[in-house]
């Protein structure tokens, strides 16, 4: 998906449940502007999100929403990265994130094996177990890790598809986050909202070179630990990252953690060459109000302006084909606001990352 402009949709901007590329787009008050991986598709999916310019979120009808860009389950190696997720107003005031890493955490009784009753010895139907294998693992239902579903005993599996160390349903593997920058990404009263989500399934992550900026206040990165993400050890690799939450002085959680500051994250999960400190940009607060004003249509606030583009970017057609009103002229504009340089259309890129073995079946975007 290339050079598109979504905005206000139903539900998620775009979904790429079975993986791909999604580059140079432009996503306008979407609930979420991106979604990769799915825990209902395939398994080891995986894609790349980059150089996509996200402003604002929306609620689905009375379902707060302000969800930026989202890596979902059953993805191994997905890059998102030179990313802009800047200034949500709208969505919310609840589940305003600006990245979320596998926020999939039902995992205590669907995919795990859960010691107090997964394992216990006794068939408990009412969990949808189908077979008591033994103390040490069950068979069936939703309490079996279900990756390795094949119909063959795999590695250690104890029996046909039971038990073993295989990945379960519900696993993010390896996702790299790296030189995007999140600006604002506050509840509508323009404070909080959180940075970064990672879910408790996650393992191995390489985040390094970003900027995370919440002027006001905010929170910049919260994880779930469980049976696949321990917190911070030797699989996750993080630094070269700017940090700066504004008046909240602990904006870094954690599972059983106490809210740290940055020192205290720091002694928690060592960065080099990170920082926790106010970023100066060219131009930060452009906006689609700034945008639509500096093409001469006097938008009276900030909904105007969104409104009054929108209107003009639905007359595009081949016999009106206007380029200020492409994804690429507004991303260039946000880009030039926080000092990065242009993006243009490379077809032979494109043909490169088509023929790419990026993702294992399809595409799929609603």
């Amino acid at each position: 998906v290339r050079g598109e402009i979504n905005a206000r949709s139903a539900s998620e901007g775009t979904q790429m449940r079975e993986g791909g590329v999604y580059r140079h787009n432009l996503s306008i008050q979407n609930s979420n502007a991106i979604a990769m991986g799915h825990s209902q598709t395939s398994r080891d999916i995986s894609g790349k999100i980059s150089q996509n310019v996200v402003l604002d979120a929306r609620d689905i009808g009375s379902s707060d929403r302000g969800f930026g860009m989202s890596i979902g389950n059953r993805t191994v190696n997905v890059e998102l990265s030179d990313n802009i997720i800047a200034h949500q107003k709208t969505g919310g005031p609840y589940n305003v994130e600006a990245i979320t890493i596998s926020n999939e955490t039902k995992m205590s009784y669907q995919y795990q094996l859960d010691p107090a009753h997964c394992s216990n010895g006794i068939l408990e139907t009412e969990l949808g177990e189908e077979l008591t294998y033994s103390s040490v693992a069950q068979c069936g239902g939703e309490c079996v890790p279900c990756s390795c579903m094949d119909e063959i005993k795999n590695n250690d599996e104890l029996a046909i598809d039971c038990g073993g160390s295989c990945w379960p349903c519900v696993y993010v593997i390896n996702p790299t986050i790296r030189d995007n920058i999140v600006y604002k990404w506050h509840k509508p009263s323009g404070e909080d909202g959180l940075v970064i989500r990672i879910g408790q399934s996650a393992n191995g992550i390489n985040m390094e070179n970003n900027i995370f900026q919440q002027l006001s206040s905010g929170t910049m990165i919260s994880y779930s630990t469980g049976t696949y993400n321990h917190g911070p050890d030797e699989s996750w690799f993080f630094g070269g990252n700017k940090y700066y939450a504004g008046s909240n002085p602990t904006p870094f959680e954690g599972t059983g953690m106490d809210d740290m500051d940055f020192p205290a994250w720091l002694s928690h999960n060592p960065e080099a060459e990170s920082s926790y400190e106010q970023v100066n940009f060219p131009d930060p607060e452009r906006t689609l109000e700034t945008y639509t004003a500096s093409l001469g249509l006097s938008p009276v606030d900030y909904q105007d302006g969104v409104d009054k583009f929108l209107v003009e970017a639905r007359k595009q057609s081949r016999f009106n084909w206007r380029q200020e009103y492409t994804a690429y002229n507004v991303i260039n504009y946000i880009r030039e606001g926080f000092g990065k340089s242009a993006v243009f259309p490379n077809y032979v890129s494109a043909v490169e990352d088509f023929f790419a073995p990026i993702a294992p079946s399809g595409l799929n975007v609603l």
